[in-house]
């Protein structure tokens, strides 16, 4: 292999590699921040003349509220706290139902801090109201979201950790690919004289 083409079978992995790196890393850096705020939606057994009401009964409830956070009433009442559209604010809200409880968890992640804990608040705020009459359990919020001053995503150390990977695996294909040509083309001009020594060889006629 000559200078040139080692030369070439240097230089274009490595400018591969660092485009596709520079254009990752600007798409992650320009990726806008995002802010979660949370609260805890609590449900307890409530006393009645029956008696207390039992732990399955509570456990359900919990999990029929959980389905209620993304009903259309509950969005759109953290939507108009927000200040934000109703089908944007369906995507921020997020609830799951803590192992061994029957607390609500309600998270919201959104482009700005005081729209992510309003839209929290509202969220659990609809759904103390809308079992807060029932007779089998009692509910309550626990936590007021506050807006968080410091993003907590996207999580761009790891985006460009995976754009540095996918970055050396172009460099690697590139790499190949120049070497596969050189060596084509290497075992094309063998061939080439090759023949033409056979056929200096061959006797001529007379």
């Amino acid at each position: 292999m000559s200078r040139r083409q080692l030369m070439v079978a240097v230089a274009a992995p490595v400018i591969a590699a660092l485009a596709v790196f520079l254009f990752g890393a600007a798409f992650v850096r320009s990726m806008p921040d995002e802010y979660t705020a949370s609260s805890s939606v609590v449900f307890d057994p409530r006393i009645s003349d029956a008696g207390l009401t039992g732990p399955d009964t509570v456990v359900l409830t919990a999990n029929n509220a959980l389905l209620l956070t993304t009903s259309d009433p509950v969005v759109d009442a953290a939507a108009k706290a927000a200040g934000a559209e109703p089908s944007e604010v369906e995507e921020w809200i997020s609830a799951s139902i803590a192992p061994s409880t029957a607390t609500v968890q309600i998270a919201v992640t959104a482009p700005d801090g005081q729209q992510a804990a309003a839209a929290a608040n509202a969220v659990a705020d609809e759904l103390v109201t809308a079992f807060s009459k029932s007779p089998l359990v009692q509910v309550s919020q626990v936590g007021t979201p506050v807006a968080p001053e410091e993003p907590s995503g996207p999580p761009r150390t790891v985006f460009l950790l995976v754009v540095a990977v996918f970055s050396i695996l172009v460099a690697m294909l590139v790499l190949a690919a120049v070497y596969s040509y050189w060596r084509i083309r290497m075992r094309g001009g063998l061939l080439g004289l090759t023949e033409s020594l056979l056929t200096r060889s061959e006797p001529e006629e007379r």
